[in-house]
């Protein structure tokens, strides 16, 4: 589980993430409608008009409880709502049918009437539920912190709850809006967001299945922990980079293995004099563009912003590394750039490797 302050609607774009919750709760209005009145729930309705109706006729679909009238502190009781048992329920699909970026919508529900506060026990209680969602999903989960808005519960009495059920589960994502100036939860949220820190990740086309395995959780190590990573789009070993969601593509030319190329990709086709110099100081043949992306994969898209270390894959003879990745290791060797190749490191080398990059 990653807590981020970010903002829920910035993740529809990335085809890493399946799944899309929002918290709620279990009321049905007399038309049917789901109720989502406040925060996300009303952005999310505002934004797709559908999903009130879509999400109160799934609610019917379940065990009817009751019908229960509004109770509002000083306020005399309102007309009765229908109330359902609660679930985790799938409301529908955004995006295009055939779109990579396609999700599924689903609601998490924190309380049975939209009036009431959260209840802990039934966020635990949908917390399994979640958990298991996650697990049978190939790719990111996102959903709002939950109950600490109009659910009214204090930020780390919830993540208390939560943190047995969904600590280990590494492909959730619960977003908080940044706390506004002033705010005395921002203490709770964590620090700002430190300067951004870039790792390259990068290697041979045919890595063997445990290689591939540690290279990509050192991959999502990083992007766990606020780096951004980089990589190639070629098969093997820069698709270990594949469900970071903080990443950076370098690709020789537009449409090169697209369907590998996930994220954020720049075309980097044009040798640039910059780029002609630092790939001549370890390559002097004649296909030179072709070794490119290797430079803007170490110092980024303005040749600036220089990464703090190379993990890679690769073959060695005597001491010389083989294949493409060469240009990579050798130019970062030039650059001041440490780099660690996994066919050459034990584990607990790499654990030491890793703990000294991050510090």
């Amino acid at each position: 589980m990653k807590i981020m302050e970010k903002d829920w609607f910035s993740f529809l774009p990335l085809v890493e993430v399946k799944i899309m919750l929002w918290t709620g709760n279990t009321s049905v209005k007399g038309n049917g409608e789901a109720i989502l009145g406040r925060g996300l729930a009303k952005q999310i309705k505002e934004k797709w008009g559908v999903v009130p109706k879509r999400t109160g006729a799934t609610l019917e679909t379940l065990e009817f409880l009751g019908s229960f009238p509004v109770k509002m502190p000083g306020k005399p009781a309102g007309a009765p709502q229908r109330v359902y048992k609660p679930a985790v329920i799938r409301v529908g699909s955004i995006g295009k049918e055939g779109h990579p970026a396609r999700k599924e919508l689903y609601m998490f529900p924190v309380k049975l009437g939209w009036w009431q506060k959260a209840d802990l026990e039934l966020i635990k209680a949908m917390a399994t539920q979640l958990k298991e969602l996650c697990k049978a999903t190939d790719g990111y989960v996102v959903m709002n912190f939950p109950a600490i808005g109009n659910g009214g519960l204090d930020y780390n009495v919830v993540l208390s709850a939560l943190k047995p059920i969904l600590g280990g589960v590494k492909n959730l994502i619960l977003v908080t809006n940044p706390p506004k100036k002033g705010d005395s939860t921002k203490k709770d949220l964590g620090k700002p967001a430190p300067k951004k820190r870039f790792i390259t990740i990068t290697g041979t086309g045919k890595p063997t299945s445990e290689e591939f395995k540690i290279l990509r959780t050192i991959a999502e190590y990083f992007d766990r922990h606020g780096f951004i990573v980089r990589s190639g789009g070629s098969p093997g070993s820069d698709q270990a980079v594949k469900y970071c969601l903080n990443k950076e593509i370098y690709i020789p030319w537009e449409g090169y293995n697209k369907t590998l190329a996930y994220g954020k990709r720049y075309t980097v086709s044009e040798l640039t004099p910059k780029v002609k110099e630092l790939v001549s100081k370890v390559y002097q043949g004649t296909h030179m563009q072709a070794h490119s992306p290797s430079v803007y994969q170490l110092l980024g898209y303005g040749l600036d912003q220089p990464s703090e270390a190379v993990f890679y894959i690769a073959s060695e003879n005597k001491d010389r590394v083989l294949g493409t990745t060469a240009t990579a290791v050798y130019l970062a060797k030039e650059l001041g750039i440490q780099s660690y190749n996994i066919r050459n490191l034990s584990i607990e080398d790499l654990r030491q490797a890793i703990k000294e990059v991050k510090k």
